[in-house]
């Protein structure tokens, strides 16, 4: 059989409902029962639910007392970062036992560029059956896969088949597979913005991929160009392999607009850990910190740190971070935070840990 000739394949690997998995592998006597993963009182939000939680209708956002309601028996289960930390760090490990081209993009998921391996096989499906089986025989956790052509495509095509699915979207298939979904599916879209485009009856990808960009830059501004690209399939982003970051950062929207310091927080902490995981997986440590947050109106702002003493432990920077967030964005009404850094050096593993509060300045 003729093997596929192409120049690229990017894999986008996603673990499907994280927490609550890694909370049922250490606790058989969860399996096959409904479980969500949040803080055990009636006023908390639920972070992840398993699938059979999912068929109650039961959604990750939705506070935890409708969620009773929905299914009095459902099995609740609190947060335990250090274990979902840990898992992360073999599920990102094992990845790139495939290829070192493997950027860690959350706790959860990876991309990876497969094209220097994917002629060994004798098509993109045999290598993903391959890596999938891997990681639940290995990890005991279920992983959708993605494959396309470009970073974004596979995002999106990993999110079509959940649970442990397989999808691939070549750049042929645009027109079929990526421009009929309503607008809400694609990679990146808010609630907010969403709303402003069907107020321009701006409905599915098709809609946003024709749209005038004239049209477009009220909404989307400086990133119009990006969107327009992205609707139509086009993504030239790379998946960044350890030699070649600048930068390693970690964001993430909230449902809505939020000045809820419990939810800001939970969130923070989330980023916190894929950015500690993204260093550790890397034998880096930080330097410095820089928290950002997107107001309701879109503004970006942020705040940095020097650091006394390096550090990658997700504790130490969710305490600088927390630390940041509150001396200057407390009160704020926000919708998106993230954390990074861009100063960085390789570990000495043979260097002793100090801790690092020790008056950190501000730039």
């Amino acid at each position: 059989m003729k093997k596929i000739q192409m120049n690229r394949w990017i894999f986008h690997i996603d673990v499907n409902a994280f927490y609550a998995t890694v909370e049922i592998n250490n606790n058989p006597e969860y399996a096959n029962k409904p479980v969500v993963v949040c803080s055990d009182t009636q006023s908390a939000i639920i972070t992840t639910a398993n699938y059979i939680a999912r068929s109650y209708g039961i959604t990750s956002a939705m506070p935890l007392s409708v969620a009773l309601r929905k299914c009095p028996d459902l099995i609740i289960t609190g947060l335990n970062f250090d274990e979902y930390k840990r898992v992360s760090a073999e599920f990102v490990a094992l990845c790139r036992k495939y290829s070192d081209k493997c950027e860690q993009a959350s706790i959860d998921e990876v991309y990876m560029d497969v094209s220097d391996i994917i002629q060994k096989y004798e098509k993109p499906l045999d290598l993903a059956i391959e890596i999938q089986k891997d990681i639940q025989q290995t990890l005991k956790l279920d992983v959708s896969i993605g494959i396309a052509e470009n970073m974004f495509l596979a995002k999106m095509a990993s999110n079509m088949r959940k649970p442990n699915g397989l999808t691939i979207i070549r750049n042929v298939e645009i027109p079929t597979k990526l421009w009929p979904l309503p607008v809400e599916k694609m990679h990146g879209m808010g609630q907010k913005t969403v709303a402003l485009l069907k107020a321009q009856n701006l409905n599915t990808i098709y809609d946003l991929a024709h749209a005038a960009y004239e049209t477009l830059v009220p909404i989307f501004k400086n990133h119009t160009l990006e969107v327009i690209e992205k609707a139509n399939g086009i993504d030239h982003g790379e998946v960044e392999s350890e030699s070649s970051i600048k930068s390693i950062s970690q964001s993430s929207t909230l449902i809505k607009p939020t000045d809820d310091s419990e939810e800001i927080h939970t969130t923070l902490r989330e980023c916190c850990i894929d950015l500690s995981n993204r260093l550790q997986a890397r034998n880096l440590a930080c330097k410095n910190l820089i928290l950002s947050i997107k107001d309701t109106n879109h503004q970006m702002f942020s705040r940095s740190i020097v650091l006394d003493r390096v550090t990658n432990d997700a504790n130490d920077i969710f305490e600088l971070a927390l630390m940041i967030f509150d001396d200057n964005f407390s009160d704020w009404e926000i919708r998106n935070i993230g954390i990074g850094t861009n100063r960085f050096v390789l570990m000495d593993e043979h260097v002793q840990q100090m801790s690092i509060f020790e008056e950190p300045f501000y730039d």
